[in-house]
């Protein structure tokens, strides 16, 4: 969230709760996934597809 703050944006979206989380520097994006049973390569693409915009 640090390196890519458009990603935020996807979190709260998907209404997750690592933004402000005190143990979220402890978790992996597979950890978060498999919390919030979301799919993880659809996940992944889409915080990709946002962090690549961002850049561009």
């Amino acid at each position: 969230m640090r390196t890519e703050p458009a990603t935020v944006a996807t979190l709260l979206k998907h209404r997750m709760a690592c933004v402000g989380c005190p143990i979220a520097p402890f978790h992996t994006l597979e950890d978060v996934c498999q919390e919030y049973r979301l799919e993880s390569g659809a996940f992944l693409r889409e915080l990709s597809g946002i962090a690549n915009a961002e850049t561009e």
